[in-house]
């Protein structure tokens, strides 16, 4: 279990990644896109992949909301915020486990004949909550994510969105997770 001091290691690293979101914001007025910032809310199911003894499997639930915006053609940094609740499940001996993220990076964009495909890659910050022993436990890291993404567009401004992630992150309970988000995005 990580002690109080390593948390705080953490308000760092919270700082420099709000420091790389704001230099980033420049880079929106050079893109030549319809759009330059897109808005997103997903449906998410997943869970946990290096598990080797209490599994909840790759059933659970939960959401995440997106923001992004253009830097260049073709390429976009965005901002993921999400949530896997496990409730009723136990991981490795934590009861009721949820986890939440929030991720920034990188994304490149391909145009298809009616869609558009990506991939992306970034880094965030990770916690994983719930009960071991009888006592709420905390258990927070820094990791990565990867993942491809495919944007099917409804209308000029709304489209369908399609992701398939991989996050890996330092916790004491699981280190892997994988999630399939399908939801709405807003381009504007």
């Amino acid at each position: 279990m990580k002690r109080p001091h390593q948390r705080r290691r953490l308000a760092p690293v919270t700082v420099t990644l709000c420091a790389a979101l704001l230099l980033a914001l420049v880079g929106p007025a050079s893109a030549a896109e319809s759009h330059n910032f897109t808005a997103s809310l997903f449906g998410t199911v997943g869970g946990p992949l290096d598990v080797s003894g209490d599994d909840p499997g790759l059933g659970q639930t939960g959401f995440q909301l997106g923001f992004a915006w253009l830097t260049q053609p073709k390429t976009q940094v965005g901002v993921r915020v999400g949530q896997v609740t496990m409730d009723g499940e136990q991981l490795e001996g934590l009861f009721d486990p949820e986890l939440l993220y929030a991720t920034i990076g990188g994304e490149y964009r391909y145009r298809e004949t009616y869609y558009e495909s990506g991939v992306f890659l970034g880094l965030g910050v990770y916690s994983l909550e719930g009960i071991a022993g009888g006592a709420s436990v905390d258990d927070s890291s820094l990791g990565i994510n990867l993942g491809v993404t495919g944007d099917f567009p409804l209308t000029r401004k709304l489209s369908f969105l399609a992701e398939v992630s991989v996050h890996s992150a330092d916790l004491d309970y699981a280190q892997l997770f994988a999630f399939a988000h399908l939801g709405l995005a807003y381009h504007f």
